[in-house]
């Protein structure tokens, strides 16, 4: 019955694909490298998670890199929105709302800006985004990464669809650009970057200077996912430890409402040590990260904000991840896998206190010069 079910599926998208999408939207078929020409105008779909954001603004750079003056706005998720706030390479952003009422305010808002190129980059919709792409600029240049299989099916909603490597995002969000319009540049001319607001800055350094506070390390223990929380009792552990032999660092603590037991707890056990939570937005924490000599985090956003400002990174990955593409981009950085089929809580502390050490060792000479 399910694979019926299935099969009925794909009969229904083939319909609406072949029939309706091709009577209504008439998107010529354009050849990687196509010029940019007179683009002026874009509008990315990129609304998922965090650090699929944060990866993505590698296209921002590559775009503003080629075209100082074009205008660059986002559609993100509620999750990723607070992300670009203070971001001043893009001129407008929408909160992507998954509800009728939502989309056709995001039509009607987006219409009135004439938008001559829309990016469709969120991995898990592309035919609803390229169906509102349609609806917002049916004359605009829309383009998507190449999904195997789809051509045929995706040549109806988008003019260029661009095959890239199966590689680390970073570079398959810059080179859906970079190959799809024929750029002149390299994957050493990408990085993420991600721009917290001034009041950030402001924040951390009072927090800083309160705690007197000059080399640390920012430790992050809470994941979105349960597979990615590493749990009281390894953090209890792992600093009892590191406190024995690294007294010179103090630790920050990210402090988020789903670990405020935790941070609580470990404030208690670790109160004569310097060990200090910190508590703020996501930008906040990018500005906090941007200070430590090291970062130790699930695979989350916060590896990925951290390599943003090329610092240290040793990532706790859990069975969901795929490293080659989800390593931190262009820094360096230590990837502990849990065992199969299990949560980071199995990555045993002891091998965050080695991955520390090397890390430390490595990174000396660069610190000093």
């Amino acid at each position: 019955m399910k694979l019926f079910l299935k099969k009925l599926e794909g009969w229904n998208k083939a319909f609406w694909y072949h029939t309706l999408f091709r009577l209504l939207f008439k998107n010529e078929v354009l050849s990687p490298p196509t010029p940019l020409g007179d683009v002026r105008k874009v509008l990315i779909f990129k609304h998922d998670y965090i650090g699929d954001m944060t990866l993505a603004t590698s296209c921002f750079n590559v775009l503003k890199r080629i075209k100082p003056d074009i205008r660059i706005d986002v559609v993100a998720s509620d999750k990723s929105f607070p992300l670009l706030v203070c971001d001043s390479r893009l001129t407008k952003r929408y909160e992507y709302r998954d509800s009728l009422k939502g989309m056709i305010d995001l039509v009607r808002e987006a219409r009135k800006v004439g938008y001559d190129m829309i990016l469709c980059l969120t991995f898990s919709s592309r035919t609803k985004d390229g169906l509102l792409a349609n609806l917002i600029a049916p004359n605009a240049i829309k383009v998507t990464i190449a999904d195997e299989g789809r051509e045929e099916l995706y040549k109806r909603l988008f003019n260029l669809q661009v095959k890239v490597e199966d590689n680390q995002f970073t570079q398959q969000y810059a080179n859906v650009l970079i190959k799809g319009f024929g750029l002149p540049l390299t994957d050493d001319d990408i990085r993420p970057s991600v721009e917290p607001c001034k009041e950030s800055f402001e924040k951390v350094e009072a927090f800083l200077n309160a705690n007197r506070v000059s080399e640390f390390v920012l430790l992050n223990i809470s994941g979105r996912l349960a597979v990615k929380r590493w749990g009281r009792a390894n953090a209890e552990r792992f600093l009892r430890e590191f406190f024995r032999r690294y007294g010179e660092f103090a630790i920050a603590l990210s402090e988020t409402p789903d670990i405020a037991d935790d941070v609580a707890y470990l404030k208690r056990a670790f109160s004569q040590e310097r060990l200090f939570s910190f508590k703020g937005t996501i930008l906040d924490v990018a500005a906090l990260a941007s200070k430590a000599r090291l970062v130790i985090t699930p695979d989350s956003a916060l590896s990925h904000l951290a390599a943003t400002y090329a610092r240290p990174v040793i990532a706790l990955c859990s069975p969901v991840t795929y490293s080659k593409h989800w390593h931190p981009y262009k820094t360096e950085a230590i990837l502990l896998h849990a065992p199969k089929e299990m949560g980071i809580d199995k990555i045993a502390p002891e091998d965050v206190l080695n991955a520390v050490q090397t890390m430390l060792e490595k990174t000396k000479i660069a610190v000093a010069s």
